[in-house]
């Protein structure tokens, strides 16, 4: 394969233009950590042992994560041991935290009214996660008919009460801008046009589509990476 020929002009992203004196206004704009900039990484896992049969009313909270985490990774895994997982399919989503203790408000505290129903997948099939955890991150970018915020990759730079509530791409340029690919657009959702971070924590939750048909009860596990400022 022949080298390839030196470009004749460039683009910038966002990020690398603040940083070019010359792309802003002579300025250096150094992008925050999670949000352009490098940050660390804060590793989060949950593991539940799934009955083999569990109705599609059964949410399970699977890995608690602030409020303002910028949330670069969720993945699953399922431990078959010689078993079989003919269904395990769902949607997984954000609900308050249960605990008041920890920042999140009296009124949100252990809602089962989620924050989002289905912000990383809507009706995915999880029989087929057993050797190695499988990234399901942006598995409902195309959107669902729940419309209350599903991911996309242009708005993992936002904490993620606000790439919920918003969308990408990001970050808010006019105050009250809730147009972005993913942002929620259903008005009963507890996410809908949240100007200001709720504080507090979000749970990670599984919520069965099918009920479920495992040969046994097994391990399931969640794993989610992220940021935070």
């Amino acid at each position: 394969m022949a080298q390839q020929s030196a470009p004749t002009s460039a683009l910038y992203s966002v990020t690398v233009a603040g940083l070019d004196p010359n792309q802003n206004s002579g300025f250096v704009t150094r992008p925050t950590a999670g949000q352009g900039g490098a940050g660390r990484l804060v590793v989060a896992t949950g593991t539940v042992l799934f009955a083999a049969t569990t109705a599609t009313t059964v949410a399970t909270r699977m890995v608690r994560i602030p409020s303002n985490a910028i949330v670069k990774s969720v993945a699953f895994a399922l431990d078959l041991a010689g078993g079989t997982a003919t269904t395990l399919t769902g949607a997984t989503g954000l609900l308050f935290s249960d605990n008041v203790l920890d920042g999140t408000s009296t009124i949100n505290a252990g809602s089962l009214t989620p924050y989002s129903s289905s912000f990383f997948t809507a009706t995915t099939a999880m029989a087929g996660y057993t050797t190695a955890f499988t990234n399901v991150t942006y598995l409902n970018s195309a959107g669902n008919s729940a419309t209350d915020g599903y991911n996309v990759p242009s708005s993992s730079t936002l904490p993620i009460w606000l790439a919920v509530t918003q969308g990408g791409p990001g970050p808010v340029q006019t105050p009250g801008a809730w147009a972005g690919t993913g942002a929620t657009s259903l008005s009963t959702s507890p996410s809908y046009h949240v100007g200001v971070d709720p504080g507090g924590f979000f749970d990670v939750f599984f919520q069965p589509t099918t009920t479920t048909n495992l040969s046994a009860a097994m391990n399931f596990t969640c794993e989610v990476t992220y940021v935070t400022t």
